[in-house]
């Protein structure tokens, strides 16, 4: 099942705001989405969201590691505006940002990880999706990174 998610504001005016958690409510909570004992309430125009079971999309360790300046393009689902991943990068040669971002468009001015040298460490993500892709960029030196997924945002119910 669906649960409506919409934009707080005029149309469109997303708030991403930072994940503490991967639940459902940090979502709501981060995105302004006022609730009423606990559910949330949808405004015309916003997203439904699809939780899933976790599954691993894409580990580097798998195929060679990001390069400092490194992109990689990687399918993401095959459904979906938006995936709710968990972005984790590890063991990195220099201190280093990951940033997560649609396949198509200007790499975002802001970070989705950061990283100290020799660190393995993870956090939540929105990740925007074009046609299903998305990239990842590294900063500095070289490290691997694993994109875990946990639900998308589309805005057909199903």
């Amino acid at each position: 099942a669906a649960s409506k998610l919409a934009a707080s504001g005029a149309p469109d005016a997303w708030r991403w705001g930072r994940l503490h958690t991967l639940s459902l409510r940090s979502i709501y909570d981060s995105f302004g989405v006022k609730t009423y004992n606990g559910a949330p309430r949808a405004a015309p125009g916003g997203l439904y969201f699809f939780p899933r079971a976790p599954e691993r999309i894409k580990d580097s360790r798998d195929t060679t590691p990001l390069p400092p300046t490194g992109i990689a393009s990687s399918q993401g689902l095959d459904r979906g505006q938006v995936m709710l991943a968990n972005l984790t990068g590890i063991a990195t040669t220099a201190d280093t940002h990951l940033t997560a971002y649609p396949a198509v468009g200007p790499i975002p001015p802001t970070s989705t990880l950061n990283l100290v040298k020799g660190q393995t460490s993870a956090n939540a993500a929105i990740i925007g999706l074009q046609q299903g892709f998305y990239k990842v960029r590294n900063n500095a030196g070289i490290t691997h990174f694993i994109v875990d997924v946990s639900g998308f945002f589309d805005g057909v119910p199903t």
